[in-house]
């Protein structure tokens, strides 16, 4: 491998991906604790993500190898990205800050509040599309997960404020 190969191959978007993989390997470890039935969706999206990043890490790596060369960063691989979007790293910001505003505000406040943000933070400024859209899947996520599949969904600590009242 070429000297500036090594250095170029460890950018920001190949870390992301580690961290994501770190993500879905703490998700699968995390879901020993459910029952059975509970843990059957998370081990299996954390399973297929953590292998498909895994697979995507190595490919690069090869790629790396094999070439000779950098591969290429995001930004020169696809220069038409939408003008006005925030970079990979506040994205991976916000993710975690989706990820902990769950167990504030709850799984559909915070789904809802991400859905809405984070295309308008990469740039895309149709806000009516971007609002009907994150509400249609936040309908569908409620209609799937609380009404077929009769799962509980995470109201978060201040999802809860009806109980702090006696209200329900």
């Amino acid at each position: 491998m070429k000297e500036g190969a090594s250095n170029r191959f460890w950018n920001l978007d190949l870390i992301i991906l580690a961290l994501l993989a770190g993500f879905s390997i703490a998700f699968m470890i995390d879901a020993r604790t459910y029952n059975p039935t509970a843990a059957l969706f998370p081990r299996l999206v954390s399973s297929v993500t953590f292998i498909l990043l895994f697979i995507s890490i190595v490919q690069r790596f090869w790629r790396s190898l094999k070439e000779g060369r950098p591969v290429p960063r995001p930004e020169e691989a696809a220069p038409s990205a939408a003008k006005g979007g925030l970079g990979a790293g506040f994205s991976l910001l916000v993710m975690m800050g989706y990820f902990f505003s769950i167990y504030l505000i709850g799984m559909i406040g915070a789904s809802l509040l991400y859905l809405c943000l984070m295309p308008l933070f990469m740039g895309y400024r149709k806000y009516k599309v971007v609002f009907l859209t994150s509400a249609m899947w936040i309908a569908a996520f409620v209609f799937v997960f609380a009404y077929i599949l009769h799962a509980r969904i995470p109201a978060g600590f201040l999802g809860n404020v009806h109980q702090w009242f006696g209200l329900m």
